[in-house]
């Protein structure tokens, strides 16, 4: 089958969420929806959401968590809340796919971010960027006019 450019509708994006349930290979999903894996791969970043597990005196979802951790003692080590370095991140499991922690098997003891899949939720992200991305220039025409002004001289000396 010829997979050409294509979103995924609503429908579909019900059908990942199934497919990822059941472990499906991305082939296989790919196969059955009719698009290619990079599409998929893309989804499912782009759309899944993060949920925060932080707590005291547990590994942290901050991606520098291993570098404090290094000169501090494990027993009192504790991330604090107002730590400058906090960056949350994926960590090494959910870097390859199916990226998500849907149906993790180590969800009930993971202490880091988990990141979850859900189709209805990824199709209104989808449909907010469109609409966002449909409302045009966020430059208003007078604002225009006076870059106009400013650049066009220089542009004239440039091209003279």
């Amino acid at each position: 089958m010829k997979k050409g450019l294509k979103q995924l509708n609503t429908i579909q994006r019900a059908k990942l969420q199934t497919l990822l349930k059941v472990k499906k290979s991305l082939q296989e999903i790919s196969d059955e929806l009719g698009v290619s894996r990079q599409t998929l791969y893309r989804e499912i970043l782009r759309n899944s959401y993060h949920v925060s597990k932080d707590t005291l005196y547990v590994k942290s979802s901050c991606i520098h968590y291993l570098e404090c951790l290094k000169g501090q003692s494990r027993l009192k080590f504790a991330c604090p809340n107002n730590c400058i370095k906090y960056e949350p991140g994926r960590q090494d499991c959910l870097k390859k796919y199916p990226f998500t922690c849907n149906n993790c098997r180590k969800k009930a003891k993971c202490t880091f971010l988990h990141y979850y899949y859900d189709p209805e939720k990824a199709s209104n992200e989808y449909h907010l960027r469109l609409q966002c991305a449909n409302d045009g220039p966020k430059t208003k025409e007078a604002d225009i006019k006076k870059i106009d002004k400013i650049v066009s001289p220089l542009v004239k000396k440039v091209n003279q």
